[in-house]
């Protein structure tokens, strides 16, 4: 089965011998957003085994790219959006539900500073040294 994507579709063709031509013909079997999560089932039910799991491969390998695209730009984005949540919270007035926001948010802050710290470009501590030592 060839799997061609363009743009944001992706479309599934099919070689079927024709006895008439004395060839190869090209059937089209169906086609799906690239943003699909799984096989739709009209497209699953008109699919081989082996042609289930090439389609199958191909979604997980786009997906896979797309989530690496996602976490560069996050990371990219992470200083703007830090900004940002400076202003919100400033705004904010105390809440039982904004303290679990913010407790979850230093826990994840923590994780970022330790993942910084593995990639060589994360904060080291210079410890003040108290008077008299």
């Amino acid at each position: 089965m060839q799997i061609r994507i363009r743009k944001n579709t992706i479309s599934l063709l099919r070689s079927v011998y024709d006895k008439e031509i004395g060839r190869g013909r090209t059937v089209f079997v169906g086609s799906l957003p690239v943003s699909a999560e799984s096989i739709p089932s009209e497209i699953d039910t008109k699919l081989k085994d082996h042609e289930r799991l090439q389609l199958q491969r191909e979604l997980e390998k786009i997906h896979s790219v797309r989530e690496i695209q996602l976490e560069e730009l996050a990371g990219r984005l992470l200083p703007v959006n830090l900004k940002r949540a400076v202003r919100w919270y400033d705004r904010q007035n105390s809440t039982d539900e904004l303290a679990e926001l913010a407790r979850e948010c230093r826990e994840i802050w923590t994780e970022v500073l330790a993942a910084m710290v593995r990639a060589g470009v994360g904060r080291t501590r210079n410890r003040r040294k108290l008077v008299g030592q």
